[in-house]
C-alpha cells in the first residue's frame, strides 16, 4: 500500500518533506490506516513534523465517545500529538438548507482548516478510491456536469493520499499490521443516498463486472483531464476578450461567441467561479444568451448578476453604490445562522464554558469569541456609522473603524456591508480582525459566543 500512496503523491505533485502533516482521523479504518502508515514510515515520506485531530460529532451518543477514545489510546501508542475538537451537533440547531450530513462537514473542514493554519500544515484525509466512485456515481445521478464526475481529489492544502487504494486493501492493511479500527454502524443504514450507492447499487454493478470500482476509477481520470483541458481553453479565450475599464473587468463578447459552445460555457464557469460545474443548465444556457446579445442580464444568485453593455459582458454584484447609505441596515444577532444583506453567513455558537471548551479552543477561536457576561445591551449586526473605533485583541491597539478599513484593504464599495457586531457600548467584532479587547474571554468566563464566518460573496477585499 506504501508504494500505491507514495504514487499518488508524486503523481499530484504533493511534496512532504519539511512539511507540517495533520491527519484527519475518525476511527474507522481508512484513516487509522493512514495514521499507521505515515507514523511508521516518517524517514520514507520525508515531512517534518506529524499530528491527528479527531472531530467527534456527537452524533452518536456513546459510540462517537469510544471512536475518539480508540483514536486518543493509538495517538499515544505511536506517539502522535493528539488533539480532539468537540461538535456537539445534537445539542445544537442546525442552519436551515443543510443536511446533518453536509452541516457536520462543512464544521468538520471548518475545524480542520483553522487547525492547520497554526503550523502551515497540509491536511491529509482518508478518502480511498471507494469514496471516489460513489461521489461520481452520487453527482452523475443527480445531474452534476463534467466536474462532479472528476470524483474525489485534492483541494487547496487538503490531500487525499489513500485515494487510489481501494477499501479491502485498507481493511487487509489493518488486519496485517494489528491496527484497530471502529465501524460506524450508521454506515449500514441504506436510507442516506451515499449508504444505498455503497451497499446496493454498486454491488449490484459489481455482479455485471468485478471491476466496477477500477474502471470507474479510470473514467474519472479521464474526465478529469477532459475537465482541465476545457478549463485551460477556457482560460486562454478568456485572457484574449479580456479588457480593463475603469479597473473593472470585461470580457469582449465577438470574441468569445467566435469559440466552440463547449468552451463558452467553460468561460461562463470560470468567470462565475463555478470550477465544480454546480451551476444549473438553466443559468448556464442564460449566460449564454447574454453572451449572444440574446439577453441584457441575468441575476446569478442574491448578490450577483451577470450583464451585458454594448458588446462587453461581466460580472458585477448587486452592492450600492459607494457613499449610498440609504442601504444601512441593522440585524438583531441570533445564536445560529445569520445572512447579512452581502449575502455573507455567520455563524453563532453559544457555550458554557468548562475545561473542555478552553483546553480544545484554538488560537482563531479565542480571537473570536466573546464573554457574554462582557456584553453591553442587545448585539446587532449592522453597517458601519460615523465615529465607530474599535480596540482590537489582536492589535491591541484602538483605530477608527475607517482607518482600520485602510489598513485591511477593504473596498470602500462594501464597507457598508462589511461584517461588524456591535453592542450598547460599541463594536464588539470585526470580520478578519475578531473580537474587542474589552469582551475577549479568560479563565473566569462563563458564558461566550463564537463567531464564525461562512461565505465571502460580495464582501471582498482586494
Amino acid at each position: 500500500m506504501i508504494n500505491t500512496v507514495k504514487n499518488t503523491l508524486s503523481e499530484s505533485g504533493t511534496a512532504l518533506e519539511g512539511r507540517n502533516l495533520l491527519l484527519a482521523v475518525s476511527g474507522g479504518a481508512d484513516s487509522m490506516a493512514m495514521l499507521h502508515l505515515f507514523a511508521k514510515n516518517k524517514c520514507e515520506f520525508g515531512y517534518a513534523s506529524i499530528s491527528v485531530i479527531h472531530y467527534n460529532h456527537g452524533l452518536r451518543n456513546k459510540d462517537s465517545d469510544e471512536d475518539e477514545e480508540v483514536v486518543k489510546r493509538f495517538c499515544r501508542k505511536l506517539d502522535v500529538p493528539f488533539k480532539s475538537h468537540e461538535g456537539r451537533l445534537l445539542e445544537r440547531k442546525k442552519p436551515k438548507g443543510l443536511s446533518i450530513e453536509s452541516w457536520a462537514r462543512e464544521e468538520r473542514y471548518f475545524v480542520l482548516e483553522n487547525e492547520a493554519s497554526l503550523k502551515n500544515s497540509l491536511i491529509f484525509t482518508a478518502h480511498n478510491k471507494n469514496d471516489s466512485v460513489e461521489t461520481v456515481i452520487f453527482n452523475l445521478l443527480r445531474g452534476s456536469g463534467l466536474g462532479g464526475l472528476k470524483g474525489i481529489g485534492n483541494r487547496g492544502n487538503i490531500v487525499r493520499p489513500l485515494i487510489d487504494v481501494e477499501r479491502n486493501e485498507i481493511i487487509k492493511y489493518c488486519e496485517a499490521n494489528d491496527v484497530p479500527y471502529r465501524t460506524d454502524k450508521s454506515n449500514f443504514e441504506n436510507q442516506y443516498s451515499r449508504n444505498r450507492i455503497r451497499n446496493i447499487i454498486i454491488p449490484e454493478m459489481g455482479i455485471i463486472n468485478s471491476s466496477v470500482i477500477n474502471n470507474i476509477s479510470r473514467l474519472s481520470r479521464n474526465i478529469s483531464e477532459i475537465d482541465d483541458f476545457l478549463f485551460f481553453k477556457a482560460e486562454k479565450l478568456l485572457q484574449m476578450s479580456k479588457v480593463i475599464i475603469d479597473e473593472k473587468v470585461f470580457f469582449d463578447s465577438e470574441i468569445l461567441n467566435n469559440a466552440d459552445k463547449v468552451v463558452i460555457k467553460y468561460c461562463i464557469l470560470s468567470i462565475l467561479g463555478d470550477e465544480n460545474n454546480n451551476l444549473s443548465n438553466r443559468i448556464i444556457e442564460e449566460c449564454l444568451a447574454v453572451i449572444s446579445g440574446k439577453k441584457n442580464g441575468i441575476q446569478i444568485s442574491s448578490s450577483k448578476v451577470f450583464l451585458r453593455k454594448d458588446k462587453f459582458v461581466y460580472l458585477d454584484g448587486l452592492n450600492p453604490k459607494r457613499n449610498n447609505f440609504e442601504n444601512n441596515y441593522k440585524i438583531v444577532c441570533e445564536i445560529g445562522k445569520n445572512v447579512l444583506p452581502s449575502g455573507r453567513t455567520i455563524f453563532v455558537d453559544r457555550f458554557d464554558n468548562n475545561s473542555s471548551d478552553m483546553e480544545n479552543m484554538n488560537i482563531f477561536e479565542y480571537q473570536n469569541s466573546v464573554d457574554c457576561d462582557k456584553i453591553m445591551g442587545v448585539l446587532f449586526f449592522r453597517s458601519r456609522e460615523k465615529g465607530d473605533s474599535f480596540r482590537s485583541l489582536r492589535r491591541n491597539n484602538t483605530k477608527t473603524l475607517k482607518k482600520l478599513f485602510n489598513e485591511m484593504g477593504v473596498d470602500p464599495a462594501v464597507r457598508w456591508c462589511y461584517p461588524i457586531l456591535t453592542d450598547d457600548a460599541g463594536v464588539v467584532w470585526v470580520l478578519g480582525e475578531g473580537v474587542s479587547d474589552r469582551v475577549k474571554v479568560s479563565k473566569s468566563t462563563k458564558d461566550f459566543i463564537c463567531i464564525k464566518d461562512y461565505g465571502e460573496n460580495d464582501a471582498k477585499r482586494h
